[in-house]
């Protein structure tokens, strides 16, 4: 056999020999692109719907917003009771209004020096004062003064239950001090304050 022979048969050979391994290589089924290789699991669904949580809805606002309370102080109470600071020089009531009727005052001394607790009827501009400048209690009426509390030592306290009926009053200390030639009138020193009673509803 010629050497032209011998190429052309082994060129034969290699091409059969291909074409076998291609026929065999198409024969084998082809993975699905979904399909999972080898050694892994199977992919699994997640639940593609998240729960979501419905809107709150706003209660309803059935009430409707009444009127600020009334400050307890702006309104007088009958039988209320009344606390009365004395201190160099003043007096000071709280609360300066109450309702008629029976009406416990108390007097806090709450300066150094003695003071006391008148309540006259009137206003301070009616009231007669004498050449100290206190008030000329012989000269008020017998029922002007309504009640006292007498002197009270710095840091004392007294009280008096006290029937008031509705008008003006004046809360004062009506002491005089006298040191040699200087007389000291604590009501011209301005312990004085007005006091009103409302009539009761």
């Amino acid at each position: 056999m010629s050497d032209l022979a011998a190429r052309r048969i082994r060129i034969v050979l290699a091409l059969l020999t291909t074409l076998l391994l291609l026929g065999g290589c198409t024969d084998l089924p082809a993975p699905s692109a979904g399909a999972p290789a080898e050694g892994q699991d199977e992919p699994t669904d997640a639940p593609s719907d998240a729960p979501t949580d419905a809107p709150a809805q706003p209660g309803d606002a059935s009430a409707e917003p009444g009127d600020a309370p009334a400050d307890p102080g702006d309104a007088p109470a009958d039988g209320a009771g009344t606390k009365v600071e004395l201190d160099e020089w003043t007096v000071a009531a709280m609360p300066e209004t109450v309702g008629a009727g029976a009406v416990d005052m108390t007097a806090s001394n709450v300066g150094e020096a003695p003071h006391e607790l008148l309540i006259v009827r009137g206003t301070a501009d009616e009231l007669p004062l004498d050449e100290d400048g206190a008030v000329d209690e012989d000269a008020l009426n017998a029922d002007a003064v309504v009640a006292e509390i007498e002197r009270l030592a710095g840091g004392a306290e007294g009280s008096a239950t006290v029937d008031l009926e509705a008008g003006d009053y004046t809360l004062l200390c009506n002491l005089v001090h006298v040191d040699g030639s200087i007389t000291e009138s604590h009501y011209d020193f301005g312990m004085v304050d007005d006091f009103t009673v409302s009539a009761a509803e």
